[in-house]
């Protein structure tokens, strides 16, 4: 297990235990940057790691009581909050973003909007 908290340190962790290992959980964020990500991803290849980042959320009872409730009509609208301000070191959606991502993810949304108090922009997949 990767459990460092700033995620900042991920790579460097990453590239000194995967020789190592085989099976490694990332503790959140997985990594700050796109490009740490996919160093970390890579590098899991090289030494065939098999690599899990995750937020247990998405397993929360009542979100499970809601999608079973809403059945085969799914969900039509979904407010996820993240639990914590944004952090200088910890970028955007790098820091605790993963929970109302996995959320989002479960409910299977098709469009997010993203809002602070300070910004607001909408994301299609």
């Amino acid at each position: 297990m990767l459990e460092a908290v700033d995620g900042r340190a991920h790579l460097a962790l990453f590239r000194e235990i995967a020789p190592h290992c085989r099976l490694v959980f990332i503790d959140k964020p997985f990594a700050i940057t796109s490009q740490d990500a996919v160093a970390i991803v890579k590098l899991a290849q090289k030494h065939q790691v098999t690599i899990m980042s995750s937020s247990s959320l998405r397993y929360a009872q009542g979100l499970q009581d809601e999608l079973a409730r809403a059945g085969e009509e799914g969900i039509i609208g979904v407010d996820c909050a993240g639990p914590l301000h944004l952090q200088p070191t910890q970028p955007g959606f790098f820091w605790y973003g993963i929970h109302a991502a996995r959320c989002s993810i479960a409910c299977w949304v098709k469009v997010v909007h993203k809002c602070t108090w300070r910004q607001r922009s909408s994301m299609k997949y």
